[in-house]
């Protein structure tokens, strides 16, 4: 199997980092586009593991949240109901990013599919919550219930209300 050198997974990345897309850059670098995919995920998973170990108690002062919107297959409005049952269709990833030193915190704490929120860890919910105060946590709640009041939702409309 052949392997990038150092020098070319280095200009490979960079390529990536300069906003170039994942054909542009393998023609760039001569290499295939599943190349620079698997080079992306290798990358991917060391930043998330370094990121994980050593981002650790960070006193925030301001806070800056962010969302990235993509697709999976095709936009929301033109997905079938077979496919959205296989994930297809809009979804929002939120980042929660230090204002003063740029340091991003959370980091795909949840995504939106739909109208559906789906953490990342099952302790994350538990602890987002448990971190709130509690009109924060009303306000959550008042949002909610109006998202599932547009919805149709009756029911998941009474409960938010009633937390």
């Amino acid at each position: 199997m052949n392997r990038l050198s150092l020098r070319d997974r280095a200009r490979v990345i960079n390529a990536l980092l300069e906003g170039n897309g994942i054909r542009a850059t393998a023609r760039l670098n001569d290499c295939s586009p599943v190349t620079v995919l698997k080079l992306l995920e290798d990358v991917g998973t060391a930043c998330a593991v370094y990121h994980d170990q050593a981002v650790r108690n960070v006193r925030v002062r301001r806070l800056q949240c962010d969302e990235i919107w993509c697709f999976v297959g095709a936009k929301a409005k033109n997905v079938s109901p077979e496919k959205k049952q296989e994930g297809w269709g809009d979804v929002w990833t939120w980042v929660g990013i230090d204002a003063d030193t740029a340091i991003e915190l959370a980091a795909e704490t949840f995504l939106i599919v739909e109208d559906e929120v789906r953490f990342r860890h099952p302790l994350k919910r538990s602890a987002i919550y448990s971190a709130a105060t509690g009109a924060e946590r009303r306000r959550a709640h008042e949002v909610l219930a109006a998202v599932s009041g547009a919805a149709g939702d009756r029911e998941r409309r009474a409960w938010h209300l009633s937390e």
